[in-house]
């Protein structure tokens, strides 16, 4: 196929974060590998010239209405990135905000936490499924439903009114809580918000973002810990998607939902806000000791209590057995090493405390539906 035949696939969305550098390697690597597209990237719907509406089809990030407006107008199949936009012409890719919520309270519920709060910026689309996945999460736990402030975040001329339901929601809230935030970015304002009222981080505040943007996470005045969503998968899987359209151009529009990946733990909560001390010690010793050969007599012998009540009471207070727990975070650790080294599978089992890869591929399978190597994957930005 000769450079003038080759698709012309126009890609509009900002790079100016994780979310965006993510979501373009995963599309840029299909158009490199896949397709042989003619890719061209735009921030902005003025950067588009005449000579670009001669393309063959558009893969938009945040889904703006314009865009939508801009393919229809000139014929051109569509693939929106980031939400779930119900349109019989065009597909989208996004993350699954209801597993995405159950990821959040399961990680701010095992903290101890009893009271929990959600901060949004109201005009996005997928704010609320984001805030209703939490809320039902939460639910399904027994706890109480979030308090919940939205308002106009990154509208200059609105900015001043969210800060101050911001505050008034920050002191007005039970203390402790566990505020997840919409993105990184509310995050960190969040955690600032919380310092200038004099509320402590994560003794009185926890909080918790989305997205996973490391610069920004690492930044903020108390380093926040993030939900990371497939990004380079969302984008990889939205080029795909377009690419079954251009070539057959009849083929229904799709909706895609893909799994968050983790939750990658940081200063913003790091606490245990547990007041039975027994079963606080059982977790900071899982903690501190996952990887080494641990059971539940290896923990009795190290907690003062009868066995039989202990194990009640974490099984009330935590949501797992002791068992259970150890075998939980593993995964997690696991999960983290595949994401963030380079480490063989071999090593990642040792370093996490499974017997072995092949028990940890087990695990994987059953809890994850996915192999340790298929999960890595979804981090790197190469095919």
């Amino acid at each position: 196929m000769s450079f003038d035949e080759r698709p012309r696939v126009l890609l509009i969305g900002k790079s100016d974060t994780r979310f965006h550098r993510g979501i373009v390697h995963g599309v840029i690597s299909y158009a490199r590998h896949r397709s042989r597209w003619h890719l061209s990237c735009h921030t902005t719907l003025k950067s588009i010239d005449q000579e670009n509406l001669a393309a063959h089809g558009v893969v938009s990030i945040d889904g703006h209405p314009e865009v939508n407006r801009l393919a229809h107008r000139h014929g051109l199949p569509i693939v929106f990135i980031g939400g779930p936009y119900h349109d019989e012409l065009a597909s989208s890719v996004c993350c699954d905000e209801d597993a995405l919520g159950e990821m959040a309270a399961e990680h701010l519920a095992e903290l101890g936490l009893k009271h929990f709060g959600f901060v949004g910026h109201g005009p996005w689309p997928f704010v609320q499924l984001r805030l209703s996945g939490f809320a039902k999460a939460l639910a399904s736990r027994g706890l109480a439903p979030p308090r919940v402030h939205m308002g106009s975040f990154y509208d200059g001329r609105q900015r001043p009114r969210f800060m101050r339901g911001l505050y008034l929601m920050l002191r007005s809230v039970p203390k402790p809580c566990g505020i997840l935030a919409a993105n990184d970015a509310i995050g960190v304002e969040v955690i600032s918000a919380c310092l200038q009222v004099g509320l402590r981080v994560p003794e009185e505040i926890a909080v918790l973002g989305v997205d996973d943007d490391e610069l920004a996470c690492e930044l903020s005045e108390i380093p926040l810990s993030s939900v990371a969503q497939p990004l380079y998968a969302m984008g990889y899987e939205a080029a795909r998607m377009l690419n079954e359209r251009i070539e057959n151009p009849s083929r229904p529009s799709q909706e895609l939902q893909l799994p968050p990946l983790r939750v990658v733990a940081r200063a913003s909560s790091d606490l245990i806000a547990i007041d039975d001390p027994d079963v606080a010690a059982v977790l900071r010793l899982i903690n501190e000791h996952y990887a080494d050969d641990i059971n539940v007599a290896w923990l009795m012998q190290r907690v003062p209590a009868a066995r039989r009540t202990l194990e009640r009471r974490f099984k009330a207070l935590v949501g797992r057995t002791m068992l259970e727990q150890i075998h939980h975070v593993r995964l997690r650790k696991a999960k983290e090493l595949l994401a963030e080294s380079d480490l063989g599978v071999k090593v990642v089992a040792q370093r996490c405390g499974f017997a072995n890869a092949r028990w940890m591929a087990d695990t994987f399978r059953r809890k994850l539906r996915t192999t340790p190597m298929r999960f890595r994957r979804q981090f790197r930005t190469e095919s």
